[in-house]
């Protein structure tokens, strides 16, 4: 295929996925409960709904990546939060940088000490668990961890389809490449997000 072009604003990216605890606090202070779902309260993500509506965290999941969310969840945090999603463009620019680098750290292939890929950990780490495989600028877990929504969609099998770059922990090494983007089953314990801004 004929190679594509394309031209970009200056954004930032956060240096983080959004966690289970940003994503309880702006549940309780939305009560938005279009954008809570039962699979919230499952072990791999942990936010509990009290009888009152208020949201809860159970105890140690704090900084685990926020999962079980889809394109729509993931945008209205970002609204909330004075942000929005990045395209799958700006999170393939962010990840290679300038020298088309295949993994975020650079050109050394992966193991587990760099990301959680292909059930190496059996499940989500929290957030910032790999410093070795972090971004010169800073950013982590762009490789593995969870799959990350971005904005918009791309045509994929003849279907306009939601894009998901960066690999999961349930993903095998070949997916958790800069380069790689898929479409999928959202509300996933293996896809979460982060979120972008444009440069003032």
């Amino acid at each position: 295929a004929e190679a594509t072009t394309v031209s970009l604003d200056a954004f930032y990216l956060d240096r983080y996925e959004v966690t289970v605890a940003q994503y309880a606090s702006f549940l309780d202070a939305t009560r938005a409960e279009e954008h809570y779902h039962p699979f919230m309260a499952h072990d791999g993500c942990g936010i509990l709904r009290d009888p009152d509506g208020a949201y809860r965290v159970r105890a140690g999941r704090e900084e685990y990546p926020m999962v079980f969310v889809t394109a729509k969840d993931a945008a209205a945090f970002a609204a909330w939060d004075g942000k929005r999603l990045p395209t799958h463009e700006e999170w393939e620019r962010a990840c290679r940088l300038d020298d088309d680098r295949p993994y975020p750290w650079g050109d050394q292939e992966i193991d587990p000490t760099l990301a959680n890929y292909d059930y190496h950990y059996g499940g989500t780490v929290p957030v910032g668990s790999f410093p070795e495989g972090v971004l010169p600028a800073g950013v982590h877990d762009m490789a593995g961890n969870v799959w990350e929504i971005c904005a918009g969609t791309k045509v994929i099998y003849e279907k306009e389809r939601v894009v998901y770059r960066g690999g999961g922990w349930v993903s095998p090494a070949a997916q958790v490449h800069a380069s790689v983007g898929v479409a999928g089953a959202p509300r996933c314990r293996y896809i979460g997000f982060r979120c972008a801004r444009d440069a003032e």
